[in-house]
């Protein structure tokens, strides 16, 4: 994971680097914002799950995004163990978010992005709803999105991402089994 993270950090600061800077001797900083609910689809310990949620932040000159995001799987995941009690598997996870825009005069534009954050799984039985087993973990999510901009208040965002989990152990369960990939589709209301 350390690699992953390491090569995320140097792509998010050659981009950093990368901007183009104007010579200008009145620099004005230009804010924008958004936010808007979010479903996504991912692999969690080999079983599909849905995911529901939402994400925002403040845009600084029309370049980059500092805000938060959070997501909570909403489907039933089973859990194949050797005990004679049906369980499933909960998840919900989020943190901070920080984007690059690659702004563009047609419609659609690229991002990328990583949430760095934390979350929590917990196992249940399946009969008496009872919490029997609860662990946080670290997440780590870095991920690409090519976004329509539709108008001056709102956007649609497709993406794709893959999710780095560290410090989780519940059970028969490890990091592993929560990392996966993700697929997410964004309602973005704001100013942009």
């Amino acid at each position: 994971m350390r690699k992953h993270f390491t090569i995320t950090l140097c792509l998010l600061i050659t981009a950093i680097a990368n901007s183009p800077v104007t010579a200008q001797t009145e620099h004005r900083v230009r804010l924008g914002g958004y936010g808007g609910p979010e479903l996504g689809i991912t692999s969690v310990n080999g079983d599909f799950g849905v995911m529901m949620g939402g994400r925002g932040g403040l845009i600084i000159n029309n370049r980059w995004v500092i805000g938060g995001a959070g997501w909570r799987v909403v489907n039933n995941l089973k859990i194949n163990e050797m005990d004679a009690r049906p369980l499933s598997l909960e998840m919900k996870y989020g943190g901070l978010l920080l984007e690059h825009l690659f702004p563009s005069r047609d419609i659609f534009l690229f991002s990328v992005n990583v949430i760095i954050g934390g979350g929590q799984v917990s196992l249940d039985e399946n009969e008496s709803n009872q919490e029997i087993g609860l662990d946080r973990f670290f997440i780590f999510e870095p991920g690409a999105n090519l976004v329509a901009d539709i108008s001056r208040h709102f956007r649609i965002s497709l993406g794709v991402g893959y999710r780095f989990i560290a410090n989780a152990r519940l059970g028969d369960i490890e990091n592993s089994d929560l990392a996966g990939p993700t697929a997410k589709a964004t309602l973005e209301f704001g100013l942009f």
